[in-house]
């Protein structure tokens, strides 16, 4: 009797651990609308027709994902063409309802400008999250003009 009362105990505590991690939930996608809210560039170099900028910029998200973010980058124009790489911060947003929390995201985009105003289109990834964003991990694409832009993000959070 002892021996079966031992052993219900010890396949008990063992059917404990066989538990996995929690899973990550499943991918929902985010859209909506950016405005830009403010945008600064300083110099940094020259090199042959390529300009270097470090550009310092604010944009409001609306739909589903919402809040004001920090972006920073290197911006490079060479004529009417550009590029940029650069880092977007939140630290109050909300995505899916969910939040509110911050996140960290790293993004490039491209694009041309011409006597009417400019256009673009780029990439971003998020890289996580704090708060009620924890865990927050996805990507996306976005794309506007000087008047507007719309993303598109497909976002996860893992435990």
């Amino acid at each position: 009797m002892r021996r079966l009362a031992l052993a219900t105990i010890l396949v008990v505590a063992l059917a404990g651990f066989a538990t996995g991690p929690a899973a990550a939930s499943p991918p929902k996608t985010a859209s909506g609308t950016s405005s830009l809210l403010s945008d600064a560039f300083t110099p940094i170099r020259n090199a042959g027709a390529n300009s270097f900028f470090l550009e310092q910029a604010s944009l409001s998200y609306a739909g589903d994902l919402v809040g004001v973010a920090s972006d920073v980058d290197v911006f490079v124009a060479r004529g009417d063409y550009f590029r940029a790489h650069g880092t977007e911060t939140c630290t109050d947003c909300t995505i899916g309802g969910r939040g509110p929390g911050g996140f960290t995201a790293v993004f490039t985009y491209e694009g041309a400008s011409n006597a009417t105003g400019f256009t673009y289109s780029g990439h971003l990834t998020f890289l996580g999250g704090t708060g009620g964003l924890s865990g927050l991990h996805g990507q996306g694409t976005f794309s506007g003009n000087e008047a507007a832009g719309n993303y598109s993000y497909s976002y996860f959070f893992t435990p």
